[in-house]
């Protein structure tokens, strides 16, 4: 989107890395707050944020996290009967930059061996085909459900490819940006 959008990001990823030295697992919700303050008296009354942002405690089994307006990421787990359990990591607040006073939430998800976090910006769903259909999350779903027990490598390359296949030799209107992790095992202390 641009020069300006890229200098605002260059602000919140410096934002980010400063109030994060303050974390101390219980004041999630206020560090984004303060995120919040700081980019509405610091930009434009038009810019705004949406930030996704998550710790995982020591033995890397809990994510805790704050959603200020982002898609939400999708953590899914295999089901042994087949299929995927999804669980959409929505619990936060509205985007940051736009509402001073803003209050926010956060939610808290237990990851197991094998679960797979899907991470995505809105031109990864919003990516549209001939017929102005939209790719939607359902199809990133989809195109990620059959290849949960795959390296997280081939569950990212079956999206892209699910997308590019959806949309043909339509130019994207938008960037896209996609991020597949998956837990390990549990750490032994």
């Amino acid at each position: 989107k641009g020069l300006p959008a890229a200098i605002l990001m260059g602000v919140i990823h410096g934002a980010v890395r400063a109030v994060s030295a303050g974390w101390t697992g219980g004041n999630h919700p206020e560090l984004t707050a303060h995120l919040n303050e700081l980019l509405c008296t610091q930009t434009a009354a038009n810019r705004y944020v949406t930030l996704f942002w998550g710790f995982l405690d020591g033995a890397g089994r809990t994510l805790r996290y704050v959603n200020a307006g982002h898609l939400p990421p999708l953590l899914m787990r295999r089901r042994p009967e087949g299929g995927a359990q999804v669980l959409k990591l929505e619990d936060g607040g509205p985007v940051l930059g736009l509402l001073p006073g803003a209050a926010y939430g956060s939610g808290e998800a237990c990851l197991e061996e094998g679960d797979v976090l899907v991470a995505f910006s809105d031109g990864l769903s919003e990516a549209a085909n001939a017929a102005d259909e939209e790719f939607g999350c359902d199809r990133v779903i989809d195109a990620a459900a059959g290849r949960l027990g795959r390296p997280p490598s081939d569950v990212l390359a079956g999206i892209l490819e699910s997308v590019r296949s959806f949309t043909g030799s339509r130019t994207p209107g938008d960037d896209l940006s996609l991020l597949v992790l998956r837990a390990g095992r549990p750490r032994a202390d």
